[in-house]
């Protein structure tokens, strides 16, 4: 069942990783450098863009209760991606305000996760 916290949750992480895959993909001056400091490649770096465009589309269309599974999925993807880039902000020994973005949509994405739940 779609609850009020799912879509609300559902429309801040569509927005969020849309921006941040936009920025990624189109290698704003800002995510260029956050790739070099991390040790990626551009192209690397717009990949992982694509997958959070990926993502954010399976999240928008999974408010819809025929494909919620296809957002409950996309959620854990966007999670697994969370993870694995706050694994690299600690490997880059990057400080807590360049981690932090990372925690957060890790975090929204898991309270996403908890609000659409797959009963």
């Amino acid at each position: 069942m779609v609850t009020v916290a799912s879509v609300i949750l559902a429309g801040v992480l569509v927005v969020a990783f849309t921006l941040a895959g936009y920025a990624k993909i189109s290698a704003q001056p800002a995510m260029q450098r956050a790739a070099n400091q991390l040790g990626l490649s551009l192209e690397s770096y717009r990949a992982i863009g694509a997958v959070e465009l990926l993502g954010a589309f399976g999240v928008m269309i999974g408010v819809l209760d025929l494909f919620r599974t296809v957002g409950f999925l996309s959620a854990g993807g966007l999670f697994a991606l969370m993870v694995g880039a706050i694994g690299f902000h600690f490997q880059a020994e990057d400080e807590a305000s360049e981690l932090a973005p990372a925690a957060v949509m890790a975090l929204l994405t898991l309270g996403y996760l908890t609000a659409i739940g797959l009963r």
